[in-house]
């Protein structure tokens, strides 16, 4: 018998402590081409940096930052899988120095800066490709160094890390609109004149910037789980969720709820599907339902954010043919968003690469668990791919229990679709494995699901005391041990327990001492009730007795005393004129229990008693004659 473990996916504590990587159906891209030039030089951590892409006559172009400037790359690879340059510019600062440089394209212009050395803003005319580019700006008036660039395309607004805020009306031509420390940073994603400033260590702010010289702050996140060195991040196309890579060895990817920007919320964290604990995301950009993240050493590692409180990692492509580890190597920029589909990505070391991933006719399981209980219905949910024909997709499943029935929340469904199955009529505990098939008349795919079937609670039996016994003032408990139960024993003046002496949680224990002592001569009633995630069940109902007759009458117990007190061994009673003639005496210990019963004929005023020896503590001594009784406490120390 099991006892159901709840996955706790509330967020952090938990939903964040578990991270989601779910791991059926992930698909490896399949490499299309590669372009890097050896001759190139070195500086510590590689060659190559960020990656962009472009169209131009409805052609597609890569672009790739080295030691030395900007690339134009071919994408139509040769016979060999090699894609060739068709075009470079140099950068204003070149040389082993060169780590960062980045990209925006705005119309048929490319716009590049690097963070090292005497570096300007470059702007680049690529319209002629692939016979020319020209270099129509390179200054140093307004930027010199800038970690990154982001251009908010349709309001013609260029944001540097570096600070400054330029119009791009004319594309050739900035203008600067403002210079505020509210952009400096290590990165920003713009939308709608909203900035999303990864400020590194301080975290993330949120900047309203529909007037340039004057922008409001609208929040900030700098307190989050797992938080590292907050890094970059882009938004998902509803603008609801922000996806976050904290650029900390270990550090998880966060899905970040923006609903309401002055209490921002991880909803979900998420990583690649690697062991080494110090692995690093570094840059994240969303395509429609799908986000691409660069992770270094792990390569591109893309993920299902249809669900952004449940993401599903969904493909993955690794350039970095070594050991993964927690250093700066492999995949340093992604980029997906170019009309055919493919897929860009830079590396420190072997350059651009072009990749292409199945299509997405693929079912996964969003839970990390499905479990339920016996007797009960059991649901968990299934996203359907997006290349599916749209036309439909037929659902059908096998593997349930005999006598179960499968049912799902929309039969056919649609690319897309987040489904729910539910399995009911499940008629005992027994786990299975369920199958899911979809089949939309040309492709199918299917998913198998591993469900936990738990028992529902059982009745434990009561062992003591013993139905009807009679007991101590204070007598221990005991029922049959179950571990995987919770226990609540309850003891009651009443047989329907409405006067509730004792109720107390003992968890999995299965036996309990009474806190305090009950009355003489009174019938007590007792069960347990067992709980388990499935619900819970109770006992059988036990009575015992406590002793009658116990408690003292007040003249007699004035007349009779005991000596020595505290004893050892021997008792001297005195009883003076009082309890003449035939007596029943019994020591009893504080819990009820009878220790020692003596019958004495008394013809004096006194008589003696041998006691056990080695008693220790507080004892009663209870002398019934014909006079009636007393009861006197007896302390025995040695």
């Amino acid at each position: 018998m099991r006892q159901k473990i709840t996955l706790l996916l509330g967020l952090f504590a938990a939903l964040f402590l578990f991270p989601n990587s779910s791991w059926s159906q992930v698909q490896e891209g399949t490499l299309i081409g590669n372009w890097q030039d050896p001759s190139l030089p070195e500086m510590f951590y590689g060659i190559y940096n960020e990656v962009w892409g472009i169209v131009v006559n409805d052609v597609e172009y890569g672009v790739i930052g080295s030691t030395m400037g900007t690339h134009f790359i071919s994408l139509e690879p040769d016979m060999d899988g090699n894609l060739t340059e068709v075009q470079f510019v140099p950068g204003a600062a070149q040389g082993s120095s060169i780590i960062h440089r980045d990209f925006h394209s705005y119309g048929n212009y490319l716009y590049a800066v690097a963070d090292e050395g005497p570096s300007t803003l470059q702007i680049i005319d690529f319209s002629d490709l692939p016979n020319s580019v020209s270099l129509v700006y390179d200054s140093n008036e307004f930027i010199t160094r800038a970690h990154n660039i982001f251009i908010d395309e349709p309001n013609a607004m260029l944001y540097s890390t570096n600070g400054k805020l330029l119009s791009l009306q004319n594309p050739e031509e900035p203008v600067q609109l403002n210079s505020t420390n509210n952009l400096n940073g290590h990165d920003i994603f713009v939308r709608d004149n909203i900035a999303y400033v990864n400020k590194g260590n301080p975290g993330m702010y949120v900047y309203d910037f529909t007037d340039p010289a004057s922008p409001i702050t609208l929040g900030s996140m700098t307190d989050y789980p797992n938080s590292g060195y907050n890094h970059s991040g882009w938004m998902s196309d509803d603008g609801e969720h922000y996806f976050l890579c904290d650029e900390t060895g270990g550090a998880l990817v966060k899905s970040v709820s923006i609903d309401d920007l002055t209490d921002m919320e991880v909803v979900d964290m998420f990583k690649a599907d690697n062991d080494n604990p110090q692995h690093i995301a570094h840059n994240a950009i969303v395509r429609d339902n799908l986000l691409y993240v660069s992770y270094y050493s792990d390569g591109v590692q893309v993920f299902d954010i249809t669900d952004p409180n449940n993401v599903v990692r969904k493909y993955f492509y690794d350039t970095y043919p070594g050991v993964d580890n927690s250093g700066f190597k492999g995949a340093w920029g992604v980029y997906p968003l170019l009309p055919s589909g493919r897929v860009l990505i830079s590396d420190f070391d072997s350059g651009l690469s072009l990749v292409d991933f199945p299509a997405d006719q693929t079912v996964f399981t969003l839970d990390d668990e499905v479990n339920g209980c016996e007797n009960n219905t059991i649901s968990f949910n299934i996203l359907l791919g997006a290349d599916f024909d749209p036309a439909g997709i037929d659902l059908s499943a096998s593997g349930a229990p005999a006598g179960a029935n499968v049912t799902f929340s929309a039969n056919p469904a649609m690319p897309n679709d987040i489904v729910t199955v539910e399995v009911s009529d499940l008629a005992d505990e027994s786990d299975f494995t369920i199958d899911v098939m979809a089949d939309d008349g040309t492709a199918n795919a299917n998913n198998n699901t591993t469900v936990d079937v738990y028992p529902t609670a059982d009745a434990l039996a009561l062992i003591m005391p013993a139905d009807g016994a009679l007991t101590g003032f204070n007598p221990q408990m005991e029922w049959e041990a179950n571990t995987e139960l919770n226990n609540t024993i309850e003891i009651s003046e009443s047989s329907d327990f409405s006067t509730m002496v004792e109720s107390q949680n003992v968890g999995t224990a299965n036996t309990y001492t009474i806190s305090s002592y009950l009355e003489e001569g009174w019938t007590y009633y007792w069960r347990v009730i067992s709980t388990n995630d499935c619900g819970s069940a109770t006992s059988e109902v036990f009575s015992f007795d406590t002793p009658s007759g116990v408690n003292t009458n007040d003249l007699l117990a004035k007349a009779v005393s005991i000596s020595p007190n505290p004893a050892q061994d021997e008792l001297i009673i005195q009883t003076g004129d009082f309890l003449q003639g035939q007596l029943d005496i019994s020591l009893f210990d504080v819990t009820g229990k009878v220790i020692r019963i003596w019958n004495v004929s008394n013809t004096d005023s006194q008589f003696s008693l041998m006691a056990p020896a080695d008693l220790q503590g507080v004892y009663l001594l209870r002398i019934a004659g014909a006079e009636g009784l007393a009861t006197k406490r007896v302390l025995f120390s040695h």
